[in-house]
């Protein structure tokens, strides 16, 4: 038993007042309770009674892992549900020939200078990125291109 748990019979006497318990078989220790639970009301013979029966997708339903926003996953996530970004990332991951200016005139600003970043966009392990050259010190970065959901959160 975890240490600072007691064991309370339901004809312990706690502060002077008489305390019922939940018979739940499923949680250890009992927990004492002031209401009356379903388990403590006895049930006729001949009272019908509704069984609760899982259907077969409540039972084998597999818990989805959680995926944190900053995660590469998330990320991806993210870039393809802006609709700027993620206008640019079909483009980019489709591998088409960079679309012409009467094309992208219908979007966005945003959508319209990531175009311009058409040479330099990449799709790469999944996320668009922008790769960076540095003339002084003849080095290239590649910098994701982060969704309008995480910017505020990266700026600050």
């Amino acid at each position: 038993m975890p240490p600072n748990l007691e064991t309370i019979d339901e004809e312990s006497d706690v502060e002077g007042e008489y305390l019922e318990t939940d018979l739940n078989p499923e949680s250890e220790p009992f927990v004492p309770s002031r209401e009356a639970s379903a388990a403590a009301v006895q049930v006729k013979p001949d009272t019908p009674v509704d069984l609760v029966v899982p259907t077969p997708d409540e039972s084998s339903t597999v818990q989805e892992p959680v995926v944190l926003p900053w995660s590469t996953e998330g990320l991806i996530a993210a870039q393809k549900a802006d609709p700027d970004v993620g206008l640019i990332y079909q483009l980019v991951e489709s591998g088409t020939e960079k679309t012409t200016w009467n094309d992208m005139v219908q979007y966005s600003k945003e959508a319209k200078t990531l175009w311009t970043f058409w040479p330099r966009l990449e799709v790469r392990e999944g996320l668009l990125q922008r790769k960076f050259t540095n003339i002084e010190q003849y080095t290239e970065v590649w910098l994701t291109v982060l969704p309008k959901s995480h910017r505020l959160e990266f700026v600050t």
